[in-house]
């Protein structure tokens, strides 16, 4: 793979060859952050920018660039063996094509894109979302959010499941929403009900699922920039234990309009693709 180079010159690169393994989700908390460093895909490149505020790193991949912070990258670790805890992350994603459809999707985000969901063709967010989420913990999508049965009816629903092939007895699941107000400043107050109603979402829709064990979930946050996503993280850190508890939230800021402009798919285009084979 060819190394997309960063300009900053501060910038070490390493290599990592492990995923995170659902196999070891019985274990207690590794903390150390040479144990997190097992969570990178083989098939990336590590960056690293020592700075005053803490360690920053880019995982690069040909097609996307996905940065975050050590502190993140660990907590993610917590989030991901321990299951009753839960954590807040960041992630910075850098898309490198113009395209939607030039992205180097894998096989869970293409099904994702021909299936229907219950609101009828799945969301960009949700692919995209896929994707990420298939990259960065090594898992595949293991359930579409049609193909997922519930106890009960009628209530809230989880957007898709993952697993991984060494442990196929759990499995994560992942719900997507997006941190945004259209032609307005997104406040606090949006914040505190997009998490209320999503995190309770989530932890009735975990108990409410019948043909998978799930061992926790995600919830994906996509956000319009950084300001945003910080607001999100400050009305997070004071939600209650019962909202927060067996839940991973992924705040992820990208620089892509797709997620927030219905049926852009690039910038000067508006007819949305289905991924080829």
């Amino acid at each position: 793979m060819r190394r997309r180079e960063s300009q900053d010159e501060n910038i070490r690169t390493l290599t990592n060859h492990d995923y995170i393994q659902l196999s070891d989700f019985h274990q207690e908390p590794i903390r150390s952050f040479y144990e997190i460093q097992r969570s990178i895909p083989f098939h990336t490149v590590i960056s690293n920018n020592s700075s005053k505020y803490g360690d920053y790193f880019s995982v690069n991949f040909e097609d996307i660039t996905v940065y975050t912070s050590s502190n993140d990258l660990t907590n993610l670790y917590i989030g991901m063996i321990d299951k009753n805890q839960g954590v807040i992350i960041s992630l910075n994603i850098d898309v490198h094509r113009k395209l939607f459809e030039d992205i180097n999707w894998g096989f869970g985000a293409k099904k994702m894109s021909m299936l229907p969901n219950a609101g009828g063709q799945s969301e960009l967010s949700e692919i995209l979302s896929c994707e990420i989420v298939e990259r960065i913990l090594g898992v595949e999508l293991d359930k579409t959010e049609m193909e997922i049965d519930y106890f009960f009816m009628n209530q809230p629903m989880t957007d898709y499941l993952v697993s991984n092939r060494n442990l196929s007895q759990f499995a994560l699941g992942v719900s997507v929403t997006r941190a945004f107000s259209y032609r307005r400043r997104y406040t606090k107050h949006d914040a505190y009900r997009l998490l209320s109603k999503k995190l309770s979402g989530i932890n009735s829709s975990t108990r409410n699922i019948l043909n998978v064990r799930i061992w926790k979930q995600i919830l994906h946050i996509w956000c319009p920039s950084g300001r945003v996503a910080n607001i999100v993280r400050k009305v997070y850190s004071k939600l209650p234990k019962e909202f927060t508890s067996n839940t991973i939230v992924m705040l992820t800021v990208v620089n892509c309009k797709w997620y927030f402009e219905p049926g852009i798919k690039s910038c000067g285009e508006s007819e949305r693709p289905i991924l080829g084979g």
